[in-house]
């Protein structure tokens, strides 16, 4: 994780590789090479590495929301030219599951196609696992903070080496979406949900004490801000990060982005539970340094989401996760169905202490969660801890008079 009891964050220029198919193999060694990685990682070639992109969703490279293909075929590459068989690589993702839609569930094969990866199983021979449908192993977790039990797809823990490779990404209620919270896919299906339901900051957190990465490489070639939505919300910065410690590329990484790391509890709670250094005196940043880093701040996404939806009033004093995700996964639903515009005067309550909270409201008011069962003859009362999309897409349209079978 360190040298000499420091942690090496290196960051590389790639501007020339934004919005093009230029190779970064060159790139991808010599990153790799600034911090000692192909020495103090690779340097046992009899060890299986996992390689760990972010697929999310069935979305394109180079569109910002899932790593860029170029990166993985580039470390396929170097990887077997270095020494390692084809058999002891494996790429392995269990893409995401969907929290605030119950039914949600991606099919991670169809995510792998759409970044164009599935030729790296022909062409070189690379085994290619669906982490949400491996065999789920549990596992204790050392000095939980929220979760003792968690289990854990058998392939990742057959690994040797774990190789992370994120994106530079914002997040609606980790603040960002880097190196620690990418680690999510190694929990097969469903078993994701656990971390929002007790606590997503302390669950990556636990997560990454269990399971340690031995190399992040973050794609910052382009990024995501806000909602996520392409192309509005891609930034294009043109930039290679990498690193043996989580906590330190995340760190580096969210002060790119323009945000305090002090502030995003998941790294907070990372470096707390060891898995990295956040203390910056022990931080060298190799190449690349930040202050040669001129990049707008990334708009953080519930900024963006109160901006796309002016007429709706979200009022929260302690909401969690879940509410948050599906509520806001129901208004991009109901969006995609155009219907954005005939949200008029909604109140949306998500968590409150006290009745006074939500006193003399005007317009429609949707009451959401266990939380507010105290106030729920103030509105339009959906009950759940939390409350799933669908359930609140079919409240939403209750008030408005949607029909909802068109909607869903």
């Amino acid at each position: 994780m360190t040298r000499n009891g420091v942690s090496e964050v290196a960051i590389l220029d790639v501007n020339n590789k934004v919005n093009n198919s230029l190779p970064l193999k060159d790139d991808i060694y010599k990153i790799l090479d600034m911090i000692g990685a192909w020495d103090d990682v690779f340097g046992d070639k009899s060890k299986k590495v996992l390689l760990k992109p972010n697929l999310v969703h069935p979305k394109k490279s180079g569109s910002g929301h899932i790593t860029d293909s170029r990166i993985v075929f580039a470390l396929v590459e170097l990887l077997l030219e270095t020494g390692f068989k084809e058999k002891s690589i494996v790429l392995g993702e269990g893409c995401g599951v969907g929290f605030a839609f119950a039914t949600t569930l991606n099919e991670t094969m169809e995510c792998v196609k759409a970044a164009g990866l599935q030729p790296i199983k022909e062409k070189y021979g690379i085994d290619i696992v669906d982490l949400n449908k491996d065999v789920a192993v549990e596992m204790d977790v050392p000095d939980p903070l929220v979760m003792d039990k968690v289990k854990i797809a058998k392939t990742v823990l057959e690994s040797d080496l774990i190789i992370n490779l994120p994106v530079m990404k914002t997040h609606i209620r980790t603040g960002v979406t880097l190196s620690l919270k990418n680690m999510k896919g190694v929990l097969p299906g469903i078993e994701k949900r656990k971390t929002h339901k007790l606590g997503i900051d302390e669950g990556i957190a636990d997560l990454n004490s269990l399971v340690r990465t031995s190399l992040s490489v973050v794609d910052g070639i382009v990024g995501m801000e806000g909602n996520w939505e392409y192309p509005r919300d891609c930034v294009p910065l043109g930039l290679l990060i990498a690193g043996k410690d989580p906590v330190a590329v995340d760190t580096v990484c969210s002060k790119i982005m323009g945000f305090d790391p002090q502030k995003i509890r998941h790294i907070n709670r990372a470096a707390e539970k060891q898995v990295g250094t956040m203390n910056e005196s022990k931080i060298i940043v190799k190449g690349l340094q930040l202050n040669e880093i001129n990049v707008k701040p990334f708009k953080p996404r519930f900024q963006s989401f109160i901006e796309d939806y002016p007429t709706v009033n979200i009022i929260d004093e302690y909401g969690c996760t879940g509410c948050y995700s599906s509520i806001l996964s129901a208004l991009v639903h109901l969006k995609g169905k155009g219907l954005k515009d005939k949200l008029k005067d909604l109140n949306i309550i998500l968590a409150v202490y006290k009745e006074d909270s939500i006193k003399n409201l005007t317009g429609k008011t949707l009451i959401i969660g266990v939380c507010n069962k105290d106030f729920k003859d103030k509105g339009l009362y959906v009950p759940g801890c939390p409350p799933n999309a669908v359930e609140m897409i079919e409240a939403i349209c209750e008030l408005y008079g949607f029909n909802t079978k068109d909607v869903l």
